[in-house]
């Protein structure tokens, strides 16, 4: 699951340095204008399948139900920790999500949680130097 939310996070990069590429220069000629709306449409086409694996929208929707796999894959998420536009933002909203769950979870998927959480405090923390 690591390698292919990093494989896709590349690809988002990627996509997202095109749009702003040809969002500089969209308004120079016509076939530059259409560029910028094939690359426009390409990120918003293809971002909610990129961003998790089965698609974005469907992973919350199977959070809200407690599903114990989306929950094992929002963790994996986590624990690997992609970057590209608005994947902290998903982070987030991952760890609320699960945090509403996280009681319903078998204990191996609470640990898993729990493990993740100790980790986070402890990155802020030393992120932070000289703040409690």
């Amino acid at each position: 699951m690591k390698l292919i939310l990093q494989k896709n996070a590349t690809e988002i990069r990627r996509l997202h340095k095109r749009l702003h590429e040809t969002h500089r220069v969209r308004e120079q000629s016509a076939a530059q204008h259409q560029a910028y709306l094939d690359a426009l449409a390409e990120f918003q086409g293809r971002y909610d399948g990129l961003a998790f694996p089965n698609g974005l929208t469907r992973e919350f929707e199977l959070l809200k139900t407690a599903d114990v796999k989306a929950a094992a894959n929002a963790i994996a998420y986590l624990e690997a920790h992609p970057y590209y536009f608005r994947s902290q933002y998903i982070a987030g909203s991952l760890r609320r999500a699960l945090n509403k769950i996280i009681d319903r979870m078998p204990p191996d998927i609470q640990a898993r949680y729990a493990a993740y959480r100790l980790e986070l405090i402890e990155w802020k923390r030393l992120r932070r130097p000289g703040k409690p």
